[in-house]
């Protein structure tokens, strides 16, 4: 099954993508983290990270062990973290130059970055972010391309949790947009609504909630299978 097969991938520890000190051992370990940068990176920490991961590891059967931290961009630690969660109530001044360039080699080499905005200040989240990734951290490479992710037999849609059991209400064309290079979806990004804020558990109605936790599974599984 799906689960199966991302377990496996977690437990092969990404020799294929290049990291310098990944989970080597057979019990599959999925090391994430919230990426501190110079802005509201710590938004609705630590509920959203933990319900993330608890779902994730409900998910899974409890066949993965999870580890949530804190890193920047210019840590030691980074590449030791496949996964990237990021979120914010703006996005200007976000990163030095010397981050973006961690950033671009962090995804090139196989790094996964799941951007999520929170509160009222999305829409500057997301057009920053846009510009950031565009003109700063790939600039032109002819391997990048922006995208519109509105089919929805997508993978990063439907590889741990059915499309059709998450998406009724919530998914719209425009909601969902991310980053390939060189042909893989390295950047997931949620916007037009208080994603982060419901990852913690703030929604009025539980079930928006539990929706948003199960697209966030599908991201974290995405990232380890792509």
């Amino acid at each position: 099954g799906t689960l199966g097969a991302a377990a496996g991938v977690a437990s092969a520890g990404w020799v294929a993508r290049a990291w310098a000190d990944g989970p080597q051992s057979a019990r599959a370990r999925f090391p994430f983290a919230r990426l501190i940068y110079n802005g509201s990176w710590d938004a609705a920490l630590p509920n959203s990270d933990n319900n993330l991961s608890a779902e994730f590891q409900r998910a899974a059967g409890d066949r993965f062990t999870t580890d949530i931290a804190q890193v920047s961009l210019g840590d030691n630690e980074l590449f030791q973290y496949p996964f990237l969660y990021m979120t914010g109530f703006s996005g200007r001044n976000m990163f030095t130059f010397e981050e973006t360039e961690r950033l671009r080699r962090y995804l090139v080499e196989g790094g996964y970055l799941f951007a999520s905005y929170c509160g009222s200040g999305g829409p500057d989240f997301r057009d920053s972010l846009r510009r950031l990734l565009d003109e700063e951290v790939f600039r032109g490479d002819p391997k990048s391309a922006y995208v519109e992710i509105e089919d929805e037999e997508h993978p990063v849609f439907n590889i741990a949790v059915p499309f059709s059991d998450w998406a009724s209400g919530l998914y719209r064309a425009g909601r969902y947009s991310g980053w390939e290079y060189d042909g893989r979806l390295v950047c997931f990004m949620a916007s037009e609504y208080d994603n982060n804020c419901v990852l913690a558990g703030r929604a009025a109605d539980g079930r928006v909630t539990q929706q948003c936790l199960w697209q966030g599974v599908n991201v974290l599984y995405y990232s380890m299978m792509y």
